[in-house]
Protein backbone atom coordinates (compact mmCIF):
# COMPACT_ATOMS: atom_id res chain seq x y z
CA UNK A 1 0.00 0.00 0.00
CA UNK A 2 1.51 3.01 -1.49
CA UNK A 3 -0.90 5.61 0.97
CA UNK A 4 -0.83 4.80 4.29
CA UNK A 5 -2.63 8.39 5.14
CA UNK A 6 -5.41 8.04 7.97
CA UNK A 7 -7.54 9.58 5.50
CA UNK A 8 -6.58 6.81 3.07
CA UNK A 9 -7.07 3.75 5.27
CA UNK A 10 -10.55 5.62 6.39
CA UNK A 11 -11.40 4.82 2.64
CA UNK A 12 -10.04 1.93 2.80
CA UNK A 13 -12.23 0.56 5.73
CA UNK A 14 -15.53 2.62 4.51
CA UNK A 15 -15.11 0.32 1.00
CA UNK A 16 -14.28 -2.51 3.09
CA UNK A 17 -17.31 -2.00 5.36
CA UNK A 18 -19.73 -1.14 1.89
CA UNK A 19 -18.19 -4.26 0.62
CA UNK A 20 -19.25 -6.84 3.14
CA UNK A 21 -23.16 -4.97 3.63
CA UNK A 22 -23.79 -5.70 0.31
CA UNK A 23 -21.92 -8.80 -0.46
CA UNK A 24 -20.62 -10.16 3.28
CA UNK A 25 -24.09 -12.80 3.64
CA UNK A 26 -23.39 -14.22 0.13
CA UNK A 27 -19.64 -15.16 0.45
CA UNK A 28 -20.41 -16.54 3.85
CA UNK A 29 -23.16 -18.92 2.17
CA UNK A 30 -20.47 -19.83 -0.32
CA UNK A 31 -17.76 -20.59 2.16
CA UNK A 32 -20.45 -22.88 3.87
CA UNK A 33 -21.24 -24.30 0.51
CA UNK A 34 -25.11 -23.15 0.78
CA UNK A 35 -24.43 -19.89 -1.69
CA UNK A 36 -27.46 -20.27 -4.75
CA UNK A 37 -26.83 -16.89 -6.40
CA UNK A 38 -24.97 -15.42 -9.21
CA UNK A 39 -21.72 -15.95 -9.51
CA UNK A 40 -19.18 -13.23 -7.44
CA UNK A 41 -16.47 -13.07 -9.24
CA UNK A 42 -17.37 -9.96 -11.57
CA UNK A 43 -18.71 -7.21 -10.16
CA UNK A 44 -20.35 -4.45 -12.99
CA UNK A 45 -18.59 -0.97 -11.58
CA UNK A 46 -21.35 1.03 -12.69
CA UNK A 47 -23.96 -0.55 -10.29
CA UNK A 48 -21.88 -2.66 -8.07
CA UNK A 49 -24.00 -5.98 -8.74
CA UNK A 50 -22.65 -9.22 -10.12
CA UNK A 51 -22.56 -9.61 -13.91
CA UNK A 52 -24.36 -12.82 -14.80
CA UNK A 53 -22.70 -15.66 -17.33
CA UNK A 54 -25.33 -16.16 -19.97
CA UNK A 55 -24.03 -19.48 -21.83
CA UNK A 56 -24.77 -19.50 -25.33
Amino acid sequence: MDDISQTNIKRLKGMGDFWFSRYGDAVIELLNDNYDGPSLDRIDPNNGMPVEYHLE
